[in-house]
């Protein structure tokens, strides 16, 4: 049976790893509304005792106004005040049902189940967790080789013509501790984290969203707007849909093992060295051989060599804009706090 009230559910998935593809599919049916992508659970969660001393709707407002993501959802004012009580003095979880509830009163009424695409979340999975004790995840994982062949190639919407990865070194790291977490997580809670693997879902796209709906208490069969993903993909914010072109039409099951040709041996050493655990964890397999045998390879050497020189310039980039140290500082301490507790 339906519930009532909605369900929340956010997706975790790091970048690259085909959210976006399962957020058009899932936004095709009457009784589930995606979000477009934001950032406000993050900046909720920064702003934490700045909520508990607001004094009205306004004031809340006026702390996410400023954050280029939360645009993104096309809230006003007014229709963030119509869904939070007056009188201030706000709880996070409080505000993001507001906030939900005012998009999707828009959006799509209907839904009975609210999704919110927020990468960051899967960083913040315990935070969240407790803050929305009814929510749940659904984790959306791909072969992190393929994450990175496709970082590698796909340019920052919101930066300066950087790529979306850099090397990969930096990205084994980040994806791992990602991938860690959420297993952590769905492990000590596992009726609260569900997980779609993205090969599975280019295979079988039916199967695995008959699956989700399952798992989510829906009718496996319900009926869908037509098209492919035309409709989120209009949705999405204009400088966001250059890297998500494929959203539009139908799975390309040929860019799921594309990285094997298109990444580079050292490339994949490095990755596949730094990422093996939770590589072979998710069935992914790690082909890299053991440490001696990498330190004698050169393509290995080069892109080690190479991603930590890259890493130097990255910190150096980073120390002269103070702006953005703080930013990174204040985000990677919330992190650690969540993998911590």
């Amino acid at each position: 049976m339906v519930p009532d009230t909605p369900q929340i559910l956010f997706l975790a998935y790091f970048s690259r790893s085909g959210s976006t593809f399962l957020s058009s599919r899932l936004d095709r049916y009457g009784d589930v509304g995606v979000t477009v992508e934001s950032a406000f659970m993050r900046t909720l969660l920064l702003k934490k005792g700045e909520l508990r001393r607001a004094a009205g709707p306004g004031e809340v407002y006026g702390m996410l106004e400023n954050e280029a993501r939360f645009a993104n959802l096309g809230l006003s004012r007014a229709a963030l005040s119509e869904h939070l009580k007056p009188g201030g003095a706000y709880g996070v979880g409080e505000v993001a049902r507001a906030i939900l509830g005012a998009y999707f009163a828009e959006k799509k009424p209907g839904a009975r189940v609210w999704v919110v695409k927020e990468g960051g979340s899967g960083f913040l999975v315990n935070a969240i967790s407790r803050e929305l004790p009814e929510a749940r995840f659904l984790h959306v994982i791909r072969d992190g080789r393929a994450v990175l062949n496709s970082g590698l190639n796909a340019v920052r919407p919101y930066g300066e013509g950087e790529r979306m990865a850099r090397d990969p070194l930096a990205v084994a790291r980040v994806w791992s501790g990602f991938v860690d977490g959420v297993d952590a997580f769905r492990a000590a809670r596992p009726e609260r984290c569900l997980e779609c693997r993205y090969e599975d879902l280019m295979a079988d796209e039916e199967g695995e969203l008959r699956r989700l709906r399952r798992s989510l208490g829906l009718p496996e069969e319900a009926p869908r707007s037509t098209g492919e993903g035309e409709g989120y993909y209009e949705a999405m914010p204009e400088k966001e849909r250059s890297i998500h072109r494929l959203v539009s039409g139908g799975a390309v099951r040929g860019r799921v093992d594309a990285w094997r040709d298109e990444l580079g041996r050292g490339d994949r050493l490095v990755f596949e060295y730094r990422a093996r655990r939770s590589l072979r964890r998710h069935g992914y397999g790690a082909e890299a051989p053991g440490l001696p045998a990498l330190l004698r390879d050169r393509d290995f050497l080069a892109s080690y060599v190479s991603s930590l020189a890259r890493r130097v310039g990255s910190w150096r980039r980073l120390a002269r804009n103070p702006v953005r140290l703080l930013y990174v500082i204040r985000t990677t301490a919330l992190r650690l706090k969540d993998r911590l507790t």
